[in-house]
């Protein structure tokens, strides 16, 4: 007992020393616009040198952490793995491949849908952290929908995940949706659009989506017509 608490601290004091190691890097980084370069090339540095291009100031603590790119990618809104989640690779595999068929943007969604509780939003998570999606795309993004959603939001929420930034303050819808086209005209982005209830819901980001492959999660199957060919059912 004595030995598991002593086990317990020792991994509680490792986790605040790598917090305030951090918050000191990230405190230099902002103080010192080249201090990122410099750290690169230290001992340190050395093992993240392959990926600190792709890094933002905002993730570059996670990157001295020691996770990997992909980790570093993987936006904070997807879901956690469960601890006892069953694999379904099949279902992950038929999703890979509809994604890349057809056109892309909201007209060319992917589609998984089914009744609540079927696992859809922890199959998607699936889905962004396979190996071969991180290969394929330079850029993952996550956002949940629900009911009521706030548009704006979602939109201010896929920019910052795009930018890799903290957040994304301002602009009205229009301006929004002006800039997120925009940003992802340059990227092969892949975007789960999470929990999707009501079709009017999706058309304020039909035009800024058009150069993303998005993969959306429902429980109404025709909630987008015309590409029901690339729905896949959770069961």
């Amino acid at each position: 007992m004595c030995a598991e608490g002593a086990s317990v601290r020792d991994a509680q004091g490792k986790e605040v020393a790598i917090a305030e190691a951090t918050r000191q890097v990230l405190s230099d980084v902002d103080a010192d616009s080249s201090f990122e370069s410099r750290y690169a090339t230290s001992t340190a540095g050395t093992e993240l040198t392959e990926h600190l291009d792709s890094v933002s100031v905002f993730n570059f603590g996670n990157a001295i952490m020691g996770t990997t790119p992909h980790s570093v990618r993987l936006p904070h809104t997807c879901p956690a793995e469960p601890v006892a989640m069953q694999p379904r690779s099949a279902l992950v595999d038929e999703i890979k491949k509809r994604i890349k068929e057809g056109p892309s943007g909201l007209q060319g969604a992917t589609i998984a849908f089914g009744m609540g509780g079927t696992g859809k939003s922890i199959l998607a998570a699936a889905v962004l952290r396979d190996a071969q999606v991180d290969s394929d795309f330079n850029t993952l993004c996550w956002a949940t929908l629900g009911q009521e959603p706030d548009i704006c939001q979602v939109m201010r929420q896929l920019l910052a995940q795009i930018l890799a930034e903290p957040e994304v303050r301002s602009g009205d819808q229009q301006t929004l949706a002006i800039q997120l086209g925009f940003a992802l005209t340059e990227r092969d982005t892949l975007i789960v659009i999470d929990d999707a209830w009501d079709t009017a819901h999706l058309r304020p980001l039909m035009d800024p989506l058009q150069k993303a492959r998005v993969l959306l999660t429902t429980r109404v199957q025709q909630i987008l017509r015309g590409v029901s060919h690339k729905a896949v059912e959770c069961r």
